[in-house]
């Protein structure tokens, strides 16, 4: 039976895995150009879109197979159109500080190019409000740590949390509200381990405390954030997670955007 290739996409890898094969009369030939993403004479709608869309750069730079490039395919895959979007805060650990620089607008133009949607950010420390129709939030921070490292060489972590995950964040200050003045906010890639949160409490002084409340560390630092022991690189040493810190105010205002 004779087996019939689909022509690539602009900018499309020609390896196998970026193909799409069918047999004339199969389920999904049957399908048409709905099943096809660059089928000769399909709507030019999804050409146009920026969420189906990968630049003739951004095919050069990726690899022409595997973990990557299945993750393009996902984005431009016409057969998820329709489904609700869920919009998302990413806090971007560790840019603009050390010498990598990521500026927020390079940052937005590539999520936006990978296929994410109404992208905001504030200020120039990683910090980016998006939608997108994807329910995993683990997912869309590997996803977007791998745009990162691959279109800008920079090794960065990347949290992703909802607009439930943030109210309930702030919702749970053990260390009540001082305007903002001396709180700050770690955001934990996963929950640490419980002895390793036991040795951090012992620390605890009237100056500096440190609370951890699941996946979330809040820090009250007297003498302010640049004089206290609890440092985001310590905290990620000694719980032995991916950390990222804001102070409270910053954390505020992402909620409100996200409430926009």
């Amino acid at each position: 039976m004779r087996r019939e290739v689909a022509p690539a996409y602009r900018g499309q890898s020609t390896c196998r895995s970026m193909r799409r094969v069918s047999a004339p009369g199969s389920a999904v030939d049957a399908k048409g150009s709905a099943r096809q993403w660059s089928r000769r004479g399909q709507s030019s709608k999804f050409a146009r879109s920026s969420k189906f869309s990968v630049s003739r750069s951004s095919a050069a730079v990726l690899p022409a197979c595997g973990f990557r490039t299945r993750r393009v395919r996902y984005l431009m895959d016409p057969s998820r159109g329709g489904q609700s979007m869920t919009r998302y805060l990413v806090l971007i650990r560790g840019i603009n500080v050390g010498g990598i620089v990521l500026k927020m607008d390079d940052l937005k133009a590539l999520m936006a190019e990978f296929g994410f949607e109404k992208i905001r950010t504030y200020i120039q420390s990683g910090n980016a409000i998006f939608e997108s129709d994807s329910d995993d939030v683990r997912e869309l921070a590997l996803r977007i740590k791998d745009i990162i490292r691959s279109r800008m060489g920079l090794e960065i972590e990347a949290f992703v949390k909802t607009k439930a995950d943030l109210e309930r964040m702030l919702d749970s200050l053990p260390f009540g509200d001082d305007g903002g003045k001396k709180l700050y906010i770690t955001v934990l890639g996963d929950r640490p381990e419980a002895d390793r949160v036991d040795e951090l409490r012992s620390l605890n002084t009237d100056a500096e405390k440190i609370a951890v409340v699941g996946d979330t560390a809040y820090i009250y630092c007297a003498d302010g954030y640049g004089e206290t022991r609890f440092s985001n690189n310590y905290l990620q040493k000694k719980l032995g997670v991916p950390c990222t810190t804001r102070n409270l105010n910053t954390m505020r205002k992402l909620l409100a955007m996200m409430a926009d």
